[in-house]
């Protein structure tokens, strides 16, 4: 499935890691020019984000922390599966956005099994009612992301 590429997009973009924000946010603006990304950077941030319009796409990181951090409260809890929660989220409010889950670990864990990145997205679409169409793997260093982020986005994966 091919999303309409266009300067109209509304991204939601859930991504905990500033520097890795930074780079999906310019990658975004090469593929969709002047679309309108909205971020969030834990799980509650994300499942409120989501909760407050429709996005014509989410791209999820899968290792976020529990809340945003604050000088006033409990710090963060590290949920390496913490996007997990935010699909729970769009499923049980039937939301059918297409979702990139992105990711810098080569392996996801579910049920307690590693598993490769595409088992790990068939996984998730066929445990819960979401429209995952695509997982890319982030290695700052190599460049092959952002080059499958928009194959992905054009529907040729």
């Amino acid at each position: 499935m091919a999303i309409l590429i266009n300067s109209q997009l509304n991204i939601a973009l859930v991504e905990d890691d500033p520097f890795k924000l930074r780079l999906l946010e310019a990658e975004l603006g090469r593929i969709c020019g002047e679309a309108t990304i909205r971020a969030a950077g834990s799980v509650q941030s994300a499942v409120a984000l989501i909760g407050s319009m429709r996005f014509d796409l989410v791209i999820l990181d899968i290792a976020l922390p529990s809340h945003d951090s604050s000088p006033q409260g409990p710090a963060p809890l590290s949920m390496p599966s913490g996007g997990l929660e935010v699909l729970y989220e769009l499923s049980y409010e039937n939301r059918s956005e297409p979702v990139i889950i992105i990711t810098q670990y080569p392996e996801i864990e579910i049920d307690h099994k590693l598993l490769s990145l595409d088992a790990a997205g068939e996984e998730f679409s066929r445990m819960l009612d979401v429209n995952i169409v695509g997982v890319v793997y982030f290695e700052e260093d190599a460049g092959e992301w952002g080059k499958d982020l928009r194959s992905i986005l054009e529907g040729r994966t």
